[in-house]
Formats: C-alpha cells, sequence, structure tokens
C-alpha cells in the first residue's frame, strides 16, 4: 500500500496502510438460489379427525432451515469480510475506523472493503458504506438510488447504477481525478488510491485519474486498448485484469513484480500493494509481486506465500496480506510478517460455518 511506502530507493512503513481496493463482490446471480433457500413450514395441511395415516404417509421432506455459507469473501487493506447467504456481513482484523462493524439487521447482496472503509450494496439496491471514522473525506456518505455493484477505495468510492452508468464519491483534499468517471455503460469498477478502473460494456478497460504525482503516475491509468476484460482489480499503483481469455493483464509499476502475473488460464483476481493473486482454472492460488528480495526496504511480509492445494474459489489481496476462500465456506489467510506494524488478526483463519 502506498502509505506504507517511500517511493525513493527503499521502503519505510508509515502511520497509516495503503489500500488494496479490491474488486467488487457481486454474487447476486450467483447466491440467488443460496440466499433464497428459506425451508418454509408446510402450512397447507389438511385438516381432519385422523390424520395421523397423512402423517405417515408423509415423504417426510426435511423442512429444516438450510444453516447459512459464506458465498463471498472481500479483502481490504488490513481487514477481512465475508458475505453469508443469509445476507449478513462478518468482517475481522485490523479496523480501527469502523471497517469491521456492518451495521446490524441490514441484508447485503454484495460488499467491498477498501482502508478506512467497506461498502456494500444491500438486498434492496440501496448502498450502505461503515467505517470512516477519523478518515471521512466524502467515501462514506453514500449516494441514494439503486445500485448493481460497489468498490471501496482509499479516498473514494465507486459504484454502477442501476442503469450501468458510473458515479465516485469522496476524494476531499485528495482529487487526482479519480472521482471524475467517463460517461457510458459500465458491469465493472474498482476504486483504488489516485485512480479508478472499469469496465465497459464491450469489455473495454477505462481508467481514469492519475493527476498528481503521489504517487507517481506509472502507467497504472493506462489500460491495454486491445484486450476485452471480465474482471478488474486496481490499488496503489497497479491495475489487474481478467480477460475473456481468463487471462491475467497488469500494467503499472513494476517495482516489487506486481505488474507481473503469471500465465496461464484464471478465473479471479484482486491485488493489493505490492502484490496480486488469483485463483486458476484448476482451483490453485497463485499470487506474484511481493519483491525478489534485491531492493531494500523489501515488502515482503508473506502475502504471496499462497496455500498448496485446490478447491479454492476466490482470493483477496490487502496490503501485507492474502486471504483465499475454499469450497466448503472456510477462510485461508497468510502474510503479516513480523515486521508488520498493522496486525489485528486480518492473518487469522476463518472455519467454515
Amino acid at each position: 500500500m502506498l502509505l506504507l511506502l517511500l517511493w525513493a530507493a527503499g521502503c519505510a512503513p508509515s502511520d497509516h496502510p495503503d489500500s488494496s481496493a479490491p474488486s467488487v463482490i457481486d454474487t447476486a446471480d450467483d447466491t440467488a438460489s443460496d440466499t433464497g433457500g428459506h425451508s418454509g413450514e408446510d402450512s397447507g395441511g389438511e385438516t381432519g379427525n385422523d390424520t395421523s395415516d397423512d402423517t405417515s404417509e408423509d415423504s417426510g421432506e426435511d423442512t429444516a432451515p438450510v444453516p447459512p455459507t459464506v458465498v463471498a469473501l472481500t479483502v481490504g487493506s488490513t481487514h477481512n469480510c465475508v458475505l453469508i447467504s443469509d445476507g449478513s456481513v462478518e468482517c475481522w482484523g485490523y479496523a480501527h475506523t469502523g471497517q469491521g462493524e456492518p451495521p446490524p439487521g441490514v441484508g447485503f447482496d454484495s460488499v467491498d472493503g477498501g482502508l478506512w472503509h467497506t461498502c456494500g450494496v444491500t438486498d434492496a439496491g440501496e448502498l450502505v458504506c461503515f467505517g470512516c471514522e477519523g478518515n471521512d473525506v466524502g467515501q462514506c456518505p453514500a449516494p441514494t438510488g439503486q445500485w448493481q455493484s460497489v468498490s471501496a477505495g482509499v479516498y473514494h468510492t465507486c459504484g454502477i447504477a442501476a442503469d450501468g452508468t458510473l458515479a465516485c464519491w469522496g476524494c476531499e483534499g485528495h482529487d487526482a481525478g479519480q472521482c471524475s468517471p467517463p460517461e457510458g455503460q459500465y458491469t465493472r469498477v474498482s476504486a483504488g488510491e489516485n485512480q479508478s478502473c472499469a469496465i465497459r460494456d464491450d469489455g473495454v478497460a477505462v481508467c481514469w485519474g492519475c493527476e498528481t504525482t503521489m504517487p507517481p503516475p506509472d502507467g497504472q491509468c493506462d489500460a491495454p486498448t486491445d484486450k476485452s476484460f471480465t474482471e478488474i482489480s486496481v490499488t496503489s499503483a497497479i491495475s489487474c485484469g481478467l480477460t475473456t481469455e481468463n487471462e491475467l493483464e497488469c500494467w503499472g509499476r513494476d517495482t516489487f513484480g506486481e505488474a507481473s502475473p503469471p500465465a496461464g488460464v484464471h478465473r479471479n483476481v484482486d491485488v493489493g500493494m505490492v502484490h496480486g493473486c488469483a485463483v486458476s482454472a484448476t482451483g490453485a492460488v497463485d499470487c506474484w509481486g511481493c519483491g525478489n528480495g534485491e531492493i531494500t526496504g523489501d515488502p515482503n511480509l508473506g502475502q504471496c506465500e499462497a496455500p498448496g492445494g485446490t478447491g479454492w474459489t476466490m482470493v483477496g489481496a490487502g496490503t501485507g496480506h492474502s486471504c483465499a476462500l475454499a469450497a466448503d465456506g472456510s477462510v485461508d489467510c497468510w502474510g503479516c510478517g513480523t515486521e508488520w506494524t498493522f496486525d489485528g488478526g486480518q492473518c487469522e483463519d476463518r472455519a467454515a460455518p
């Protein structure tokens, strides 16, 4: 994360970590059958003098409530959240500004964690953001209306409205143009630090912002024009996407190898401060970046040391940690090396419910 790095020859931690700006998790279509799977009581039984035969002939369908399951994962800068099939959200980690405290009684369809805040789309299609306590630059007061998805960044938030148009808010005192989205229709959006990127409805990736020298423009707004994308994720100085051929494509700073993803077929991608992670076609987790040990202040906190095996369905990259969601609903996290100042438990695993 940018706020932890000095952009000179070496790197040194600062008071605040930077944002991983993970890509928005929109599970509305995928989880419709899960979230709607409450088994109701059979209230249509016939009444009569003798019901013993009727009940004995009942095939005995199991009407027990379906236990909630984890359907999505988002990794913020220093905290993690999971979306449960009943619409609730649970968070853990270093969340000192309230970004790990979802409001009670709100049902979510999607959720995304940033640096100082977390935002989600409710089951009513509205936006709710929480956090920003002591660090509110306008990124938390969400606009009204109906929304498809939302992405929480560092100093700003972006969302896609129900009509497919973009809107961004925040940036107070930190305006690098990242809160001025282009016109058009879009399917995905990701808010970083001084840039935002989105996928147009024709598959073209579009980025805006970078109108500042901190972090220095390093190509993170220069999305390739010869590729079509299905997913996109941006952070302080890098941007990555998943093409329609299910290949990884990154642009921006590559000091630590963070813009050099592995080849092969992948199905999910998320980028952090100095690294990225993706789930391969086989269900394995691939991470890249984190430096090569040759740079002074190498920011390797173990966040690239992904677990082995397959069966992973979603991955998230933070500042000094990463997490992956397994098919059984458990979450495995890694990183938070011994030099990490902001360890608040975000590297702790979460058992399946």
